[in-house]
């Protein structure tokens, strides 16, 4: 079986008897931050007791952090457990959401019997969304399920249309669900985030990860914001009691503090960012988005992601996500020396026709 979105280590290990270099899981490459390593240690011997089932030291801290009530925020088991509780509490009979997406909405909306209605955002615009969402936000959508950025792609909705949604959706009393667990990882993050409407904006849901930003998959910390304490209040009461533990409850209390490994992180990623992008495209891939620490391209290739597993490189193959196909791949940003053997192991493993395609397409140019 294939995890829904790569990083099955444990099953590659299993197979092989090694570990392979991940970039199937868009995790910071810097790994856990050594507040946190520390604090994770610190916390060993507070794990006999049950955990708060409230997290109210953490959501204190991110109250604060977003200068929100402490009612208006729900620490969870990473930000899937997020999406779950949250359409177990709205129960919305008609959603809208852009493809492709993040995998887990459509299960979450699966398990309520939601009708979906996708908006299918298209290659030849760039996978961006464009106002002509807004026309597909009528009054019989009760909910409309958003990225920032997308992923797979990585492409940041703008913040005006951003606004334009929100606004509409307010008018008509229908939920908006951001999802903004790579947010922290563009390079001008605030630009972005919707974070500044929640006071005004009751039917704004914002969904945050610890994951990624501070490399901490496996403790699983997630939350959500919304100014509706009710709503909140009801996805606490359909899930499971004690579902965050006392280490990620220690874990994120440190991770917040951490502002100068966050920046030295955006700093790495734009650079690797940009050297990757570029080696990528000089082996004949055509990259789409990939504003945050994920690279989304396409080569003339269906079977890349086995070629690459062979050499022990696991990459994401997005042809399962709703609206691409055979070709779409989502690499990871990595360190220089991890990014090199990625490549040098593309050159390899890519058909001789994506480097004639590019060597056509750069002459074409230069013509």
């Amino acid at each position: 079986m294939n995890p829904i979105h790569g990083g099955d280590i444990a099953g590659y290990r299993l197979r092989h008897g090694v570990d392979p270099l991940d970039f199937s899981a868009s995790l910071n490459p810097l790994g856990l931050p050594d507040g946190v390593r520390a604090a994770l240690h610190a916390a060993v011997d507070t794990v006999s007791p049950y955990p708060d089932p409230w997290c109210r030291a953490l959501t204190a801290d991110l109250a604060a952090v977003h200068t929100v009530p402490a009612e208006n925020v729900l620490v969870t088991n990473g930000a899937a457990d997020a999406i779950f509780r949250l359409v177990e509490a709205l129960r919305p009979r008609r959603v809208l959401m852009p493809v492709p997406a993040f995998s887990e909405y459509g299960q979450a909306l699966a398990v309520t019997g939601s009708d979906v209605r996708e908006h299918v955002l298209r290659r030849e615009d760039g996978f961006r969304l464009l106002p002509n969402i807004l026309d597909r936000i009528t009054p019989d959508v009760d909910a409309v399920f958003l990225c920032q950025p997308n992923n797979p792609v990585g492409e940041v909705i703008d913040p005006e249309l951003l606004l334009e949604v929100l606004h509409k959706t307010e008018l008509l009393g229908c939920s908006l669900v951001v999802d903004e667990c790579f947010c922290d990882l563009l390079d001008d993050p605030d630009r972005y985030s919707l974070g500044e409407r929640l006071r005004e904006a009751r039917r704004l849901f914002i969904i945050r990860s610890f994951t990624k930003l501070y490399s901490i998959a496996g403790l699983r910390l997630g939350y959500c914001l919304c100014a509706d304490a009710k709503t909140v209040e009801a996805m606490r009461g359909v899930g499971q009691p004690w579902s965050v533990s006392t280490l990620a409850e220690a874990a994120g209390r440190a991770a917040i503090r951490e502002t100068e490994f966050v920046q030295t992180t955006r700093r790495i990623i734009r650079e690797e960012r940009t050297w990757l992008m570029d080696a990528l495209a000089g082996l004949g891939a055509h990259i789409y988005g990939s504003r945050a620490n994920y690279i989304f391209f396409t080569v003339p290739s269906d079977d890349l992601a086995v070629r690459l597993k062979w050499d022990g490189i696991l990459i994401r193959d997005c042809r399962n996500f709703s609206g691409l196909g055979p070709g779409c791949y989502r690499v990871a940003v990595r360190l220089r020396h991890e990014n090199k053997r990625l490549v040098a192991a593309l050159e390899k493993a890519l058909p001789a026709a994506a480097h004639d395609l590019f060597k056509e397409e750069k002459a074409g140019e230069t013509s």
